[in-house]
């Protein structure tokens, strides 16, 4: 509920943060911004639009009061989020089997001609979804501060928890999900050196 406030009060500029500090910093990371890039087809403005229109819902949802107590509207959300992540890694990791995949739709088709490289790891892996979650979380809240805004220990430990409980949904190991801001800090430094990287689909996904 305190999480839930905070979004209200906060609602606008959290989505400000989100797209300019969350999502840049979750396309710093080698193997989100391998698939993204590949899937996105930068140059379909339109399609990318749509995609940070679905992004900000997305956000909304899980922050909406009750949206992730049970049959919440975020949990829903996430729920599909979680079966498009699935989808995502199937059809990257089987593209060898399944061949080019002439006849499915312009976003299997782009997943099946993908050539992934194992040093990525498996797509959209628990590191990397653990790192999309704190860009979503522990960075919004870290841009909030920055620029100005007066949170209590409280606000933001309930705000890395109503996340957390998006990660459980998720199926994000229990390890990786911080149980406050102090928690979140850390597991951020501490995967940041694992998973970004400068690279050139990172760099046109910004």
């Amino acid at each position: 509920a305190i999480a839930e406030q905070l979004a209200v009060s906060y609602g606008f500029l959290c989505a400000g943060v989100l797209y300019t500090a969350g999502l840049p910093t979750c396309y710093a990371s080698r193997g989100i911004a391998a698939v993204l890039a590949a899937t996105l087809r930068l140059e379909q403005r339109e399609l990318i639009f749509r995609r940070l229109i679905e992004t900000g819902q997305f956000v909304f949802n899980v922050s909406d009061r009750g949206g992730m107590r049970a049959n919440g509207v975020g949990v829903r959300t996430t729920q599909q989020v979680r079966l498009m992540h699935a989808a995502v890694r199937h059809l990257v990791l089987t593209s060898a089997v399944k061949g080019d995949g002439a006849h499915g739709p312009t976003l299997g088709r782009a997943l099946l001609a993908m050539e992934w490289d194992p040093a990525h790891g498996v797509p959209v892996n628990q590191q990397e979804l653990a790192w999309t979650l704190l860009t979503f979380s522990f960075n919004v809240l870290r841009a909030l501060e920055q620029l100005g805004a007066v949170l209590t220990t409280e606000q933001k430990d309930a705000y890395i928890h109503l996340w957390s409980v998006v990660g459980h949904v998720l199926g994000i190991d229990a390890r990786l999900l911080p149980m406050d801001f102090a928690e979140a800090q850390l597991l951020f430094d501490r995967l940041a050196p694992r998973v970004t990287a400068d690279t050139t689909g990172g760099r046109a996904l910004v």
